[in-house]
C-alpha cells in the first residue's frame, strides 16, 4: 500500500471577511499545476483533524464522510487516486491511473472538471451514522457535506485557487469509477479545483 505524507500544516494570517465576500464558484482554471502544500490545505480543511478535533462539526461525533483526491496535475504527486487519512494527514493510493476524463463522461461533460488539475470527493460512508440514527443519519450526512464543501471554498480562496460544487453526476457510474462498494458507501459531491483564471 503506497502511502504518502502531506506537507505540515501552518498557520497564516487571512482577512475572513474578505474571504466571505470573495467566495464564488470559479469554473475556469489556467495552465497551471497545483502544489503539493495547496492540497495539503485544501484537504485538511475538509476532513482534517486538529489533536482530537476535526475541522467540521459531525452528529454524535461519528464522522461519516470519507474523502478521496483525484490528482491530474499536481507537483510531486502521481496522476491517481488517494483516500486521505486525516489521522496521518496522508494520501493512500486507491487506484493507480488518472481518472479525470471517465469523471467528465460520468459528469455531465462539465468543462471545469476536464479544466481542473484535482478532484476532492466527499463519499459517505451510510453505516458509521446510520446504525445510531437510522434514516435521520442520511440527513446529518448531507449537513455535514456541506460543512466540508463550504470549508473547500474557503481555503481555495485563500490560496488563490478556484473550485465549484458538483452535484450533477451519474450516481452508479461515479461510485464504479472510484471502486466504491455501492451497498455501504456512495459519493455525494464533488470538487473541481484549479487556480483561479487572472482576467
Amino acid at each position: 500500500m503506497s502511502v504518502i505524507k502531506l506537507p505540515e500544516i501552518k498557520e497564516f494570517t487571512i482577512d475572513f471577511i474578505r474571504l466571505l465576500k470573495n467566495r464564488e464558484s470559479r469554473r475556469e482554471y489556467p495552465k497551471e499545476h497545483l502544489s503539493l502544500d495547496e492540497v495539503s490545505y485544501l484537504l485538511f480543511s475538509c476532513y482534517g483533524k486538529s489533536n482530537k478535533y476535526y475541522v467540521v462539526p459531525s452528529a454524535g461525533a461519528l464522522f461519516p464522510l470519507n474523502i478521496y483526491l483525484l490528482s491530474s496535475e499536481v507537483k510531486d504527486l502521481d496522476p491517481c487516486l488517494y483516500l486521505y487519512d486525516n489521522n496521518k494527514h496522508s494520501l493512500i493510493l486507491k487506484i493507480d491511473r488518472d481518472l479525470k476524463n471517465d469523471i467528465y463522461n460520468a459528469a455531465l461533460a462539465q468543462d471545469c472538471i476536464k479544466a481542473s488539475k484535482a478532484i476532492i470527493f466527499i463519499t459517505a460512508v451510510w453505516h458509521r451514522i446510520t446504525s445510531r440514527y437510522g434514516q435521520r443519519g442520511v440527513r446529518y450526512t448531507y449537513m455535514e457535506a456541506g460543512h466540508s464543501g463550504q470549508n473547500i471554498y474557503l481555503m481555495a480562496e485563500a490560496l488563490g485557487l478556484g473550485t465549484v460544487a458538483i452535484g450533477a453526476f451519474a450516481d452508479e457510474e461515479i461510485d464504479k469509477i472510484l471502486n466504491l462498494d455501492k451497498t455501504r458507501e456512495n459519493c455525494i459531491y464533488f470538487f473541481p479545483v484549479g487556480r483561479t483564471k487572472k482576467n
